[in-house]
């Protein structure tokens, strides 16, 4: 956890985390949303709780409060860029693609060596049939790597992927 535990509550806040965290693990969902609940209202200024339950949230489906909670989240965050991520692939899926791609477009401007934000956004893009966009999202960090490496080979088997459906049989 990345949180100070300076405070009963703090303490408290934990201890519901830490027992949501574990009952989530057996596939009790449910309780274990009582107990992150319980933790964000103990601490409330703690992104380490607030960003659990938002992805509990995001894993039930329940993609609103997810999001709800994952604007909580601010810059100074280590937390910031996942939950802005998860936030966008969120409107995505709530059928709010501009959105979705204006939070991306941010997220690739402000990291622009972001491999996830990258193949995330090429993704969103293709599961939309722009497979001309998503092309360009991964030149764009094609471009950045320089050697590719191992963990590059889905970049470009999605890569060629998008030249496949645009029928770039060449590339």
């Amino acid at each position: 956890l990345t949180f100070k535990v300076n405070t009963a509550q703090r303490g408290a806040a934990e201890v519901f985390l830490n027992l949501g965290t574990a009952i989530n693990r057996e596939g009790g969902q449910q309780f274990a949303r009582i107990y992150m609940q319980l933790a964000t209202v103990l601490a409330p200024q703690e992104d380490a709780v607030t960003s659990k339950l938002a992805s509990l949230f995001d894993d039930q489906g329940m993609l609103l409060r997810a999001n709800d909670l994952f604007e909580r989240i601010k810059p100074e965050s280590p937390y910031y860029r996942i939950v802005r991520l998860e936030r966008a692939l969120n409107l995505d899926e709530l059928e709010q693609k501009d959105d979705a791609k204006q939070e991306l477009d941010k997220l690739i401007e402000s990291g622009p060596d972001d491999l996830v934000a990258h193949l995330s956004y090429g993704a969103v893009l293709a599961r939309h049939d722009d497979f001309a966009g998503a092309i360009k999202i991964y030149d764009k960090i094609i471009a950045r790597i320089g050697e590719p490496k191992r963990i590059h080979w889905n970049l470009f088997y999605r890569h060629g992927i998008a030249y496949e459906r645009t029928k770039q049989w060449p590339k």
